[in-house]
């Protein structure tokens, strides 16, 4: 099938790399316009190129998702170039290394809140209303499947996450009337540069940890993402979708 998101338009954060440069290629192959929003400038016009090289419709935007003023000015290109905006991917992260509670610093934690959980809040705040003036859109929030379970780990990554699952089902309330859902992804282990700075060699043992005995893949979560964002989820919100090789089965 393709075309399942022909005549929208995605905003997509993190766009420049990973699972969002996934998602923005798999957006664009079913007739998306795509704005690819990143701190990293070059790897953001790298996927543009690519985009736009396939028949694509697509912009690069900087952003830093911890400012505000730059999610409104994100939101006013987005609009001026297309016209509208119909779709929002909070796939922007980051995660720091942590430890234990008593090790994590307090620069990391409030990074990484400003980053993991005001990112997505002030996207949200910004997007929608350009969808109201769009008659409605979807909201996929990217979370994790480690905000549903206490780590020696990852606690600050972890609760940052978990805000995120809380934000979305806030915003399905509140912005269900007007036609805009929102709902959010948990990955499980996806093989990106972030879980590779993490566990390095150790994630391919991982993997063997897992019903399905492999690391997801972008892909694998851009797929989801991308059902989420069609009308083939039109009655859909408020939902945690896991992408997790059966983690949490």
């Amino acid at each position: 099938m393709s075309g399942r998101l022909g005549e929208k338009v995605a905003l997509i954060t993190g766009g420049g790399n990973g699972q969002g440069a996934a998602e923005a290629r798999l957006f664009v192959a079913e007739e998306a316009s795509v704005v690819v929003a990143d701190l990293d400038d070059e790897a953001a016009a790298a996927v543009v190129a690519d985009l736009r090289a396939a028949g694509g419709q697509a912009m690069a935007v900087h952003l830093d998702i911890s400012d505000a003023d730059e999610w409104a000015t994100a939101v006013e290109a987005t609009v001026d170039r297309f016209g509208q905006l119909d779709i929002l991917v909070n796939n922007a992260a980051i995660f720091l290394g942590e430890g234990r509670i008593d090790a994590v610093s307090d620069e990391d934690w409030h990074r990484m809140f400003a980053v993991n959980s005001t990112g997505p809040f002030f996207g949200i705040r910004a997007c929608v209303p350009a969808m109201r003036a769009s008659g409605g859109g979807s909201i996929i929030n990217i979370a994790t499947t480690n905000a549903l379970h206490g780590s020696n780990l990852t606690p600050a990554y972890g609760a940052s996450k978990a805000a995120v699952i809380n934000l979305t089902m806030s915003a399905a309330v509140q912005y269900g009337p007007d036609g805009i859902r929102a709902n959010v992804i948990l990955p499980g282990p996806t093989d990106t540069a972030m879980l590779r700075g993490f566990m390095g060699e150790a994630a391919d043992r991982a993997a063997d940890l897992l019903p399905l005995r492999r690391l997801g893949q972008p892909a694998d979560i851009a797929n989801g993402v991308l059902f989420l964002a069609s009308d083939d989820a039109a009655w859909i919100t408020g939902a945690q979708l896991n992408i997790d090789g059966g983690l949490r089965a």
